[in-house]
């Protein structure tokens, strides 16, 4: 295996591929390093990987030949008469093979012109189905929410917590809203929501990536919680960006950031709200008006 260096392992991997001339498919990868992007440029670590082309598509040929080789007899050579002078005349000669011949449909007896042109390769059917991809409808949501809830409710189903069927329905025309209730619904929320935000973001990618929408998860009305909470936390901020213009909230952890600055841009449309990550790398949300262009 051959030893390649890059900042991320998208660059590496397109290093090898690029070095061994072939797609990333057709790679055998180890990674020896994850990518780390340190603090401040200390500790800061490339990602380092190994590769080598996959074997088995360049070595089964070779031992296809040689079980052809050890498995069929060499031919032997018969021998044959020397052929015999033919004796009939050319015009009955001509018939005979007519005779002989299968008859040829018309789309085979071509001139010169029509031979030039069925001789142009036509598509494969492999061609034509990643064509079509390009071109498939977006799936009806609620067929959409009746699969996912089957699948995970046949997933948790097996797990150790007891939950009440899992809920999944139409929130909007973009968002499936998943629910979870049962007597042990809230040890999946974990301390300060890490297992809820761990599970928001695996339904997430799940869902956006094979379906193409989003994903509002409620866990023993964890959310809705959240999200009073939220609210009667920015009514002071709200009245001071109304008083002065502009104004900066606390550094929110997790889900609450999202929360807060969804509401804030709903109430402020017109004013610049964005997130800003402090030195320790908490977030919170500024408000303020959007810098002219002189």
């Amino acid at each position: 295996m051959q030893k390649f260096e890059a900042p991320t392992l998208e660059e590496a991997y397109a290093k090898a591929a690029e070095t061994f001339s072939c797609s990333i498919t057709e790679l055998e990868i180890q990674v020896i390093q994850n990518p780390s992007k340190g603090f401040l440029g200390f500790g800061r670590k490339p990602a380092i990987i190994v590769a080598q082309p996959l074997q088995r598509s360049v070595d089964e040929p070779k031992e296809q030949e040689l079980s052809k080789s050890q498995t069929t007899p060499p031919p032997i050579e018969a021998e044959h008469p020397p052929p015999l002078k033919d004796e009939t005349p050319p015009q009955d000669r001509v018939e005979e093979v007519a005779e002989n011949d299968e008859p040829q449909s018309p789309s085979m007896i071509t001139t010169d012109s029509t031979s030039q042109t069925s001789s142009q390769p036509t598509p494969s059917p492999r061609e034509d189905q990643i064509f079509d991809n390009f071109y498939t409808e977006t799936p009806d949501i609620e067929s959409v929410a009746l699969h996912v809830e089957e699948e995970m409710n046949r997933l948790f189903a097996s797990a150790c917590f007891e939950l009440d069927p899992i809920q999944v329905s139409v929130y909007d025309k973009e968002t499936l809203f998943i629910e979870f209730n049962g007597p042990d619904a809230a040890l999946l929320i974990g301390k300060e929501g890490y297992r809820y935000k761990a599970l928001a973001y695996l339904l997430f990618n799940w869902i956006h990536s094979k379906y193409g929408f989003k994903v509002r998860l409620e866990i023993a009305k964890f959310l809705e919680n959240q999200e009073m909470m939220i609210e009667n936390y920015l009514q002071p901020i709200i009245e001071r960006v109304h008083e002065e213009g502009r104004a900066q909230t606390k550094v929110l952890d997790g889900i609450l950031v999202q929360i807060a600055l969804k509401r804030l841009r709903e109430i402020f449309p017109n004013k610049y709200v964005a997130i800003r990550t402090n030195r320790e790398g908490g977030r919170y949300i500024i408000i303020n008006e959007f810098l002219e262009r002189r």
